[in-house]
């Protein structure tokens, strides 16, 4: 089962309401919770909870979900806090730390679900600084961090150990990586490769997977006339699911491919309505 936001769309194209959401082989199923215009990213959180960041108070900062309960602020007040991910234990949270006065980026930060004190994992001191470190996600073993780091140059997966330690740099900046999530066999790191021309996003072009160990990224989509990107693993490695998006829609769709790029096809096609940051559920 797929857990997602399913956003609608007005006759402007403005989004005017994010639901929560799951979707199966029936079709797409409510979950029960209050419309968020600023809802972004969620998650499953282990146990029977869900992750999202919200700027709902004024500032963005990320809330737990119980089902059928009433979302809790986990990140602190301090500074604002976004894309959010839990380790496949369900213990820990990590995350993007930003500094609004600043207009800085401090890096990803890791906290546990039920409190406590809160870790550096990545750090930007600079003031004003161009670099940000965003779109976490744990390894199978919950002891390494993939991530995106951009620059104005671009940006590129990298992995950490949760400690801080052991920093990679997997992609080329020009690359324009974004969006990386941890293949369930530890191996392989799936992201969305960008296109950029003259400094300007003119294409978010296909899904590509990197070895961990490192090496050169392969292509998994050829979706040449549309965008491929938020992509995430089935729990057993053998497919993906991504959204897809063609210029001028109003609308998207959330396609599978099996994970050697074969078998692309679309399992739903919105209605002035698109699905966000599909997050893939074992076991529902």
């Amino acid at each position: 089962m797929l857990l997602g936001i399913d956003s609608k769309y007005g006759s402007h194209g403005l989004a005017h309401v994010h639901k929560l959401a799951m979707i199966d082989a029936s079709g797409l199923h409510p979950i029960p919770s209050p419309p968020d215009p600023t809802m972004e990213r969620v998650a499953w959180g282990g146990g029977n909870a869900l992750v999202f960041s919200s700027s709902r108070s004024g500032r963005r900062h990320i809330y737990l979900l119980p089902i059928g309960g009433t979302a809790r602020r986990i990140s602190p007040r301090r500074g604002a806090q976004d894309y959010p991910a839990v380790s496949p234990d369900g213990r820990w949270l990590t995350y993007e730390q930003f500094d609004p006065a600043a207009s800085s980026d401090r890096g990803l930060r890791i906290i546990a679900l039920d409190g406590g004190p809160v870790r550096r994992v990545t750090t930007h001191r600079e003031r004003y600084t161009t670099v940000t470190d965003i779109e976490p996600d744990f390894s199978p073993d919950g002891r390494w961090i993939t991530f995106a780091r951009t620059t104005t140059t671009g940006s590129a997966v990298f992995v950490v150990r949760t400690d801080g330690s052991h920093l990679r740099r997997l992609t080329s900046f020009r690359m324009a990586a974004i969006d990386p999530r941890w293949s369930p066999d530890g191996s392989r790191i799936l992201f969305t490769r960008n296109v950029f021309d003259n400094g300007m996003l003119t294409a978010a072009g296909r899904l590509m997977t990197v070895p961990v160990s490192g090496g050169p990224a392969v292509a998994l989509t050829r979706n040449h006339s549309g965008w491929a990107f938020e992509a995430d693993w089935s729990p057993d490695g053998t497919a993906v699911i991504y959204k897809f998006w063609e210029p001028g829609w109003d609308h998207n769709q959330l396609r599978m491919t099996d994970a050697d790029g074969s078998a692309d096809h679309a399992i739903w096609t919105g209605r002035k309505a698109t699905a966000e940051t599909p997050d893939w559920v074992a076991g529902l």
